[in-house]
């Protein structure tokens, strides 16, 4: 784990809490190349999330900082944006693959403000996918090949406040 937010297990689930610090996150201690990652989160409490995959560690003299490819969970607060599913590239560029696209538009309807939602990333090669609830998300191709496995980890985004749930989390490498 690298931050200061709390992460526990209650009654089969993970649970987060945010808090004030830097983003925290609950990380694999192996690393994954090609797989597909499942899982189902939701937010008791507004609050950022997402899942690092074939994300590593930079570390210099200050510090150690989660670096890759990150599927986003969006809170209740930016409900507008509706990005959930894109991929945002953590600590290095900024986002991969936006959901700003008209094309994109049912997926901002596709999130259960108040119930579980599935998160499905399959990853093979260079190129990764996102599903949300069953709906095709993200279709992004690591041209560079930056990122050609690494851990898989929950986000934890610094904030003021968030409390998410993750539960049925699995791996399948293929």
């Amino acid at each position: 784990m690298q931050g200061t937010m709390i992460f526990e297990a209650k009654g089969g689930e993970i649970v987060g809490t945010v808090g004030r610090g830097s983003s925290t996150f609950l990380c694999t201690e192996r690393g994954y190349q090609d797989f597909i990652f499942t899982c189902e989160m939701k937010w008791e409490e507004d609050g950022n999330t997402g899942v690092q995959v074939r994300s590593r560690m930079r570390k210099d003299a200050r510090r150690s900082t989660v670096i890759g490819p990150q599927a986003e969970l969006e809170d209740l607060a930016k409900k507008g944006r509706g990005w959930s599913g894109g991929i945002y590239g953590q600590n290095c560029g900024g986002w991969f693959y936006p959901l700003n696209a008209p094309e994109h538009k049912a997926l901002k309807d596709v999130i259960d403000r108040d119930g579980w939602n599935r998160l499905t990333v399959k990853v093979t090669g260079n190129a990764f996918k996102t599903w949300v609830n069953g709906m095709p998300a993200a279709n992004w191709v690591d041209e560079e090949n930056e990122f050609p496995n690494g851990f898989i980890g929950l986000q934890l985004h610094a904030g003021q406040q968030g409390i998410i749930h993750w539960r049925n989390l699995k791996i399948a490498e293929l």
